[in-house]
């Protein structure tokens, strides 16, 4: 879903022309101009299409999926409004209650309210920030836009956007960028759990935070938390998947996923779809735990070219936030729609949201081999992947980290100082790397669970050391899958509710193994010349430089122009060497074609918004000229 609103107006031309650049065949449109104009693009309109309401004007406009316990739906249906019955309710929440009754809600969402009567456009963010949302002028209330999608200004012939060249810098550097920062000089996210309000009577913008987390005291045990996330996961799961007919979640061998088939409302409904290369422990997993959930198992391999042949499409839909390293699912968006899916859920933010991808941290080790157990690092380092050096960034990007982590403690010694630093690296989640937010949103009918003001209160209120070891999220996975609890996490070879020690004997039983075994209980992974060889569950993306004729056709392609480019943003020419070069890191040669393709494809869209408006101007010529002779 995107969403395109004009506090100040917009015409029905301008619209017409950012509707062709983000509206994909599947999508249904709708749009408004004048005052508060907005372009909506998503599925399921008798539900999610924007409100109003004929006696006072007020529309709301949500880009993203409310969830609302089935009585609210019925509600709804009574509401003497029009438009899609989630923000039906909304539209009540304001009219009866004002502003302060909207926020929290529960949903993916991002809701957009415009007040005639006050000249007032409102949009608020969900708590985690995980449904995008950005603002173009901030400092101008009568040129401001909201969008969920920074590219659609790019069909937008009245605006102007120029090339944030730091931003790009910290793209290739270490995968995403700092918030509130994009792409763009004119355009910043609007942040998480947020409340803005673009008043045109008194001429301003302000914003204000809806919620801050850890204002209450932690759980007083881990059994106490797991209980009550349990409960907050299982009810988003179940309002989300009790209004699909055919939910598709997509599954891997591991804990996270299993959840999504676990907690929906009707098993039988769903369907579990995994995307492998070889056969491997991970798909058999992902299939029994399908069995175990008595839902549909599909199977979906890639092609040998999968990643570079879907690229540009990636860059398209994405936005290029972030590479297409991690975009593993629009290649088969095909497959997905032959099933009729009316909701798309994945559970990639768990790792950083419930576990210990946020936390600073080191393996524990013994003999100098890593185990997979960790304890904290107190030195805290600003960087995004507290375990992962990066070179070091420019003056410009160091800045922006500085201010961004602003606050923080040089040495972290107590809970809050571990807590602080990882909300940071946290929210917005919509910066986050490699879960592949920005392209669901637009390409699927797509839902995150954790967007809930139910998981955001346990998040809340969850100790760091139940994270830094996965431990609670352990403990609700365990108490979701019931059915499936015998069935182990192929990533470890323990079961989800394992306790240190079980993991200790599991890995030293696993180390032991593997210098005994001599013949393999689980299915070989054996790597074929013709497909990329196996890094972990994703393939080695260094091979597609050597094998890839699409890769290697769009290496060539560079401009000099672009290559100028590339060399300021990268402080080296990658080009002065042949592509083979990046055999060895195959991340950075995507992030390298991921903004080299954005580049073209933000051109071929201020190329389409010009010639939209020339059309315009020579049809409305056209006319003029008729009626004088």
């Amino acid at each position: 879903m995107s969403l395109y609103v004009a506090p100040h107006g917009i015409s029905l031309d301008r619209l017409h022309s950012i509707a062709r650049e983000i509206t994909r065949p599947l999508d249904s449109v709708e749009m408004r101009p004048g005052a508060g104009g907005y372009l909506w693009v998503g599925r399921a309109p008798e539900r999610f299409a924007p409100a109003i309401d004929d006696a006072t004007g007020v529309i709301v406009v949500t880009s993203g999926r409310l969830a609302w316990p089935q009585e609210a739906w019925n509600t709804a249906a009574r509401l003497p409004y029009r438009g899609g019955l989630a923000n039906r309710l909304i539209l009540e929440r304001y009219l009866t209650g004002g502003v302060a009754s909207v926020a929290p809600y529960n949903g993916d969402a991002t809701i957009i309210i415009h007040d005639p009567s006050s000249q007032c456009t409102h949009s608020w963010t969900d708590q985690f920030g995980i449904h995008p949302c950005y603002i173009y002028c901030r400092e101008s209330p009568e040129r401001c836009i909201l969008t969920t999608f920074p590219d659609a200004l790019l069909a937008d012939a009245s605006t102007e956007v120029t090339y944030d060249l730091v931003t790009m810098e910290e793209f290739l550097r270490v995968w995403r960028a700092t918030p509130p920062h994009t792409y763009y000089k004119e355009v910043k996210h609007i942040g998480a759990a947020t409340h803005t309000i673009v008043d045109m009577r008194a001429r301003s913008i302000t914003s204000t935070v809806y919620w801050t987390p850890f204002e209450r005291d932690f759980f007083p045990s881990i059994d106490t938390a797991a209980e009550s996330l349990t409960a907050a996961v299982r009810s988003a799961l179940y309002e989300r998947t009790a209004i699909a007919n055919k939910p598709v979640c997509f599954l891997s061998g591991g804990t996270d996923s299993r959840i999504l088939l676990f907690g929906a409302a009707d098993r039988t409904r769903a369907v579990g779809a995994h995307i492998y290369e070889y056969e491997t422990l991970e798909k058999q997993t992902a299939a029994e735990l399908c069995a175990a959930a008595g839902c549909q198992f599909l199977q979906l391999q890639r092609d040998n070219d999968y990643y570079p042949r879907i690229l540009k499409e990636v860059v398209r839909w994405s936005g290029a936030m972030w590479s297409a390293e991690d975009m593993h699912y629009l290649g088969f968006e095909d497959q997905i729609n032959d099933l009729d899916a009316d909701l798309v859920m994945t559970a990639c933010s768990a790792d950083w949201i419930f576990k210990n991808d946020t936390l600073d941290r080191r393996h524990i080790s013994i003999l100098g081999r890593n185990l997979p157990f960790f304890k904290y690092q107190n030195d805290f380092r600003k960087t995004w992947h507290s375990s992962t050096p990066v070179d070091p960034p420019s003056l410009e990007a160091q800045a922006r980290l500085d201010n961004w982590f602003a606050g923080c403690p040089e040495t972290l010694t107590t809970s809050h100082d571990h807590f602080m630093v990882s909300d940071r690296r946290m929210r917005p989640v919509s910066y986050v790397d490699g879960i592949s937010g920005q392209i669901m949103h637009r390409v699927f009918p797509y839902d995150s669970f954790f967007a809930d003001s139910r998981i955001a209160e346990c998040y809340s209120r969850i100790h760091p050391d139940w994270k830094l070891n996965r431990a609670v999220w352990g403990k609700v996975a365990a108490r979701i899958c019931t059915d499936g609890a015998k069935i182990v996490d192929a990533n470890y070879g323990w079961r989800v509710d394992a306790g240190l020690a079980q993991k200790a004997l599991v890995f030293g039983a696993g180390w032991l193994g593997r210098r005994i075994r001599r013949r393999p209980t689980t299915p070989a992974m054996t790597n074929d010349a013709n497909r990329a060889p196996a890094a972990g569950s994703w393939p080695k993306l260094g091979w597609y430089a050597v094998h890839s004729t699409t890769m290697r056709d769009l290496w060539q392609s560079i401009t000099p122009e672009e290559r100028d480019r590339m060399n300021i943003i990268a402080r080296t020419d990658h080009w002065s060497r042949p592509i083979e070069n990046l055999t060895e890191n195959g991340n950075l040669l995507f992030r390298l074609m991921t903004l080299l393709c954005h580049w073209r494809e933000c051109e071929r869209r201020r190329g389409s918004a010009k010639n939209s408006a020339l059309e315009k101007r020579l049809a409305h010529d056209a006319v003029e000229i008729a009626a004088t002779q």
